[in-house]
């Protein structure tokens, strides 16, 4: 949100990676870093566009984060683990995330409604500092 989709990307990728050195690599690494990249990504996006100042916006966006992901991890089960993939088994496999997809979404809520702010103000401040993606 504090420096851009671009930064947002890579951060997300770079989360996913770090993650799961500790929680265990596996052949959902790439799926995770793309997932958590492309969010990184919106979020500077749409931060830039103004449209995340608000804090309904940001919790609608959290929501809606915690089921992207979910949804872009159930291509990769979908792909790995379901004989012959449809979009009707790929919409089971939604249904079936919905809960663990909600729990996502309510922890990135609550997470961005405790971090977002304080978060902000000192990477900010670090941007500002050290001139950080100055143009």
């Amino acid at each position: 949100m504090v420096f851009g989709p671009e930064a947002g990307f890579l951060t997300g990728a770079i989360s996913a990676l770090a993650s799961n050195l500790f929680f265990g690599q596996g052949p959902w690494t790439p799926w995770q870093m793309f997932a958590w990249g492309l969010i990184g990504f919106f979020a500077g996006l749409l931060s830039k566009r103004g449209l995340l100042k608000k804090k309904w916006q940001l919790v609608v966006f959290g929501i809606l984060s915690g089921y992207i992901y979910g949804w872009i991890l159930n291509i990769w089960n979908g792909a790995g683990f379901v004989y012959g993939l449809s979009w009707q088994s790929y919409i089971s496999l939604c249904f079936t995330s919905l809960i663990p997809d909600g729990i996502h979404s309510a922890a990135t809520v609550i997470f961005l409604l405790l971090l977002s702010d304080s978060w902000g103000v000192k990477l900010r401040r670090v941007k500002d500092k050290f001139g950080i993606l100055a143009s």
